[in-house]
């Protein structure tokens, strides 16, 4: 059991809608099906699901194709930072934490964050004299 955002559920929910207009998929039981692509209702490939993101980056006039696997990434650091890595390796179902730090990249914002926390609990040590 993976643990899904609201959003998520709802835009499968609409997927679900625009799945059911497409006949060749009403007996496939996989959680993504061709719909506008052929073989009409067959499980969605990889490659498929790759070809639709190029495009999509393309229509959205982004300078690199983004792909699957860098929303697995994506996802993998945003679950560090906000649940720590326990919560990332349990929902990426990796069986080993070290697995879990492949996915985990932290940002440019987390790490001046964790910087100026620490440089704004840290208290310099005196020498040679009492406090």
């Amino acid at each position: 059991m993976v643990p899904l955002a609201h959003h998520v559920v709802s835009y499968y929910d609409l997927y679900l809608d625009e799945r059911e207009r497409c006949r060749p998929a009403a007996d496939c039981d996989f959680v993504l099906v061709n719909l506008f692509a052929a073989p009409l209702g067959a499980p969605m490939r990889y490659s498929r699901v790759t070809q639709l993101f190029g495009s999509l980056s393309r229509r959205a006039g982004l300078a690199r194709a983004i792909t699957p696997h860098m929303l697995r990434h994506a996802a993998g650091s945003a679950l560090a930072a906000h649940g720590g890595l326990d919560v990332a390796q349990a929902v990426l179902g990796h069986a080993s934490i070290t697995s879990t730090l492949v996915y985990v990249h932290p940002s440019a914002d987390r790490q001046r964050e964790a910087v100026d926390r620490l440089a704004g609990t840290a208290r310099p040590r005196l020498t040679g004299g009492r406090r």
